[in-house]
């Protein structure tokens, strides 16, 4: 399995719908999914069946511009659609192994593409950003403790790369492909 994990305007959605064109994928969920962390792999619950999906999307993958046809946008531009009309009924399982994390960001002050990253280098990335999620309820320092210590046990199970998604999505799509051995 394989997550992506980054703050908001970096490519997550449009990047998770570019790995799903990948032969023998699976989605599980683009948005939060539950964890159970184990003695090997965490092992991953989705958390939705449909997904999130951009009016644009059939702008970068082809593939999808059918299913921006059938989908309600909001003001954003963002709607939910159910995957599996366009990638079929096997496309989505409930449940895999995490083997990869892939952190996004945009920063085009760094050149670097590809950044290999130890846990805790990963760890530091998502403490600076507010663990990638603007959403949480309580921040206060026992979640941030929690949160930490959740996140550190996650990432030492993982290989875990950061993408700069300062390329063109397609391009961008070849280097986390790159970056996790597949084609």
């Amino acid at each position: 399995g394989v997550c992506l994990i980054a703050p908001s305007k970096t490519g997550k959605t449009t990047q998770s719908w570019g790995l799903i064109r990948t032969k023998n994928a699976h989605l599980i969920t683009d948005d939060w999914f539950f964890v159970r962390l184990t003695e090997g792999r965490p092992r991953i619950h989705s958390s939705e069946k449909n997904c999130y999906i951009d009016a644009d999307i059939g702008d970068v993958w082809e593939e999808y511009t059918p299913l921006v046809t059938t989908t309600k946008f909001d003001n954003k531009g963002r709607g939910i659609a159910n995957v599996r009309w366009i990638m079929g009924q096997d496309s989505m399982v409930s449940t895999t192994s995490m083997r990869d994390v892939i952190l996004l960001k945009r920063d085009k002050d760094d050149d670097r593409i590809i950044i290999d990253m130890s846990p805790e280098e990963a760890l530091d990335y998502l403490v600076q950003h507010d663990f990638c999620c603007p959403h949480q309820m309580v921040r206060d320092e026992r979640k941030l403790k929690l949160r930490t210590e959740f996140f550190r046990r996650f990432l030492s199970s993982c290989s875990i790369h950061m993408v700069n998604t300062i390329l063109p999505a397609k391009e961008t799509q070849a280097k986390i492909r790159e970056a996790l051995g597949v084609e």
